[in-house]
């Protein structure tokens, strides 16, 4: 029995030039910090329900202020990560900070051109515990649709020692098991096509089929080749007995399979849908507010507040094809 771990691509965030908001011209000292960031991918693994790695990543922090009495000799930035009701610190007290070159030091640093440092990644598991994203893939009633003609395809080439396959619910609920069976000496493909996947043609696609009584056309086969979804081919030319192969899959939507590779156009099993019910977390949600403590040559700190301005991550559509989605960037202001 194979299975098979997908790794879920999350379009990464462009990190946006960073221009903060102008100041309000009050005479008192203010702060200004901002950010932004990039997704890495992300590496799922469908069958555990776990994240392996998700991160923040290119990290840019910037910090601008006005209305000091002496100039502007050190910035610290710390970014606090909000996630299910618990706020984190990213980073330890002192770990992002910079010293002032001569020509930075200054009594006033407008937004559009902020002092920029860079930063680590922000490690979302190591910060809030693995526990903190395991994601329910649980399904239940899972069985073939009945009323179309690829399920009796399907029951026949069972009874007669043809390819046929299976359904059922994975370990403890978590995921569909399609089992594809081959008892015959001969090469067959079948395909697997979940939610809104396209499919890509083959060598084959658009070609005829070959007629055998009335078992296409309007027989839940058609009359061309369609195409390739996802394959999982039991190559029986050199078996000995029955090959076996079991697939995990994670559908949202919708799910079915098909067999129209193979030796035997006659063993050929039209589209048929698996049905199921689903009960699963698909995004998890974050709020970031970027913090910046400028310190000035008299040894005066002055620092935004968190009233203000934070952004906004969202994992979604978790499973084969995670996304990320979010603003890009964070920010903080007008503190004292």
């Amino acid at each position: 029995m194979n299975r098979r771990k997908f790794i879920a691509g999350a379009g990464g965030i462009g990190a946006a030039t960073i221009g903060l908001a102008a100041f309000t011209g009050s005479a008192a000292a203010q702060v200004k910090a901002d950010g932004t960031f990039a997704i890495d991918d992300e590496s799922f693994d469908t069958h555990n329900g776990e994240f392996e790695e998700l991160a923040v990543s290119n990290v840019t922090l910037a910090a601008a202020w006005e209305g000091f009495d002496n100039d502007a000799e050190h910035i610290e930035w710390n970014v606090e990560v909000e996630h299910d009701g618990e706020t984190k610190q990213a980073y330890d007290p002192g770990e992002i900070e910079e010293e002032l070159d001569s020509d930075q030091q200054t009594s006033h640093r407008p937004g559009d051109d902020p002092v920029t440092t860079e930063a680590s990644d922000i490690d979302l598991l190591d910060l809030f515990g693995e526990d903190a994203f395991d994601v329910p893939w649980e399904v239940s009633n899972v069985g073939l649709d009945d009323t179309v003609t690829g399920y009796d395809h399907n029951m026949e080439n069972e009874s007669n020692d043809r390819p046929y396959f299976e359904v059922s619910e994975g370990d403890g609920g978590y995921g569909i098991d399609i089992t594809f069976y081959n008892p015959t000496n001969h090469y067959f493909s079948f395909d697997i096509i979940a939610d809104d996947a396209e499919g890509e043609p083959d060598e084959w696609t658009g070609e005829d089929l070959l007629e055998h009584g009335e078992r296409y056309d309007d027989d839940g086969l058609g009359t061309e080749f369609g195409k390739r979804y996802h394959e999982v081919s039991l190559d029986g030319r050199d078996a000995d007995g029955t090959i076996e192969e079991t697939e995990t899959v994670f559908p949202t939507e919708s799910l079915a399979v098909k067999l129209e590779r193979g030796a035997e156009q006659d063993w050929y099993i039209g589209k048929t849908p698996v049905e199921f019910d689903l009960d699963h977390t698909d995004s998890f949600d974050f709020d970031f507010t970027v913090h910046a403590t400028v310190t000035d040559t008299e040894g005066v700190e002055h620092t935004d507040n968190d009233a203000d301005g934070d952004g906004s991550l969202t994992i979604e559509n978790i499973g084969p094809g995670t996304t990320a989605g979010g603003d890009g960037e964070f920010t903080a202001e007008d503190g004292e």
